[in-house]
């Protein structure tokens, strides 16, 4: 495993340490599960955006190139099923095998809406507004599902357009 140097790789670092601590020698296997952004209609990022996207405000952050670690949340209930029926342990990745930006994401949801994307709000506006959290947006956070990959596990949706299609409409 890789650690990042910025303060999500921090969070999950202590969250995943005190956890192991804890739990280990409770149990035979242990897993972590590292979920990135559900694409779900009922929560999740589409909730919150489609509000902002269908108003005619829907924007790229920064410079749109960060990669954005999605997964649809059919795979997310499909990769835990997979993680207990497989007995897998450690820190598993729940991200779909895909390298999709910012830009490409907001693209597709103002397409799908029906709604133009041309407004990039820049990198230091959101650094004021979210702060350390802004790293969660503004940074590429490239996560590979490798574990679940290499256990076998196929997932629903590998194309961000039909996830988020399936989740606006």
């Amino acid at each position: 495993n890789v650690r990042g140097d910025h303060f999500l790789s921090d969070v999950c670092y202590h969250w995943e340490t005190k956890t192991k601590k804890e739990f280990e020698h409770k149990s035979q296997k242990l897993a972590i599960i590292r979920i990135g952004v559900v694409l779900d209609k009922k929560s999740g990022i589409i909730a919150k955006l489609h509000l902002i996207f269908k108003l005619g405000f829907g924007a790229i952050l920064g410079n749109g190139k960060q990669v954005l670690p999605w997964i649809d949340i059919e795979d997310v209930v499909g990769a835990i099923k997979h993680i207990i029926e497989k007995q897998l342990s450690g820190s598993i990745n729940l991200t779909a095998p895909a390298q999709d930006t910012n830009y490409t994401f907001s693209k597709i949801l103002g397409k799908i809406i029906k709604r133009p994307v041309f407004l990039f709000v820049p990198e230091f506006i959101v650094r004021i507004l979210i702060g350390k959290m802004s790293v969660m947006v503004l940074g590429s956070l490239n996560i590979d599902p490798k574990v679940l990959l290499d256990s076998g596990y196929k997932f629903k949706f590998t194309n961000l357009y039909k996830s988020v299609e399936k989740n606006i409409n």
